[in-house]
């Protein structure tokens, strides 16, 4: 089963987010946007897993206070060079993020190399013909949306023609 763990959005900032997908719905690329129901902070990719219970378990013993959070603006991966993914970084609770990650690694006995980039994906982007065009058409995109993170998911991922479906199968 494939399955990852993430942050869910409360819904005013996944719609403040599908809103900002305007500014590059028409630029001359293919891509994939992420559905409003699908927008999250991934702490960390599983892949398929065999024994979902003993994540599960595991998963209950991670304690963190809440903390407030923001994402701000939109930004690309790679920095430089040809985009490949759309993003809205996390501004407000970067530090927090990064120890709840290093908590769920732990918690799984997973490697941690200390790099952790938290951030909402908008969009995977396969082919743009421009991507100074595309840069240029999310430059005036302000905007900074603050969230409490209380909670994290684990997520089945399946895919299908019509994109990703999540299913959570805990929350913690």
């Amino acid at each position: 089963m494939r399955c990852f763990i993430g942050v869910p959005l409360p819904s005013e900032v996944s719609q403040r987010l599908i809103k900002a997908q305007d500014c590059f719905k028409k630029v001359d690329a293919r891509m994939s946007l992420v559905k409003e129901d699908n927008l999250h902070v991934s702490l960390y990719f599983l892949g398929d897993v065999d024994n979902v219970d003993k994540i599960k378990d595991s998963l209950k013993d991670v304690e963190f206070k809440p903390f407030l959070a923001s994402v701000k603006n939109i930004s690309f991966f790679p920095k430089k060079g040809y985009i490949k993914v759309i993003h809205s970084p996390i501004n407000k609770g970067v530090d927090s993020f990064s120890l709840l990650h290093k908590k769920v690694c732990e918690s799984l006995n997973l490697s941690f190399d200390g790099h952790f980039n938290p951030h909402v994906t908008l969009a995977r982007v396969k082919f743009v013909t421009s991507t100074n065009v595309l840069r240029r058409a999310c430059f005036n995109e302000r905007f900074e949306q603050d969230f409490e993170v209380s909670s994290f998911n684990l997520y089945q991922s399946k895919l299908s023609p019509k994109g990703p479906e999540y299913k959570v199968l805990g929350s913690y």
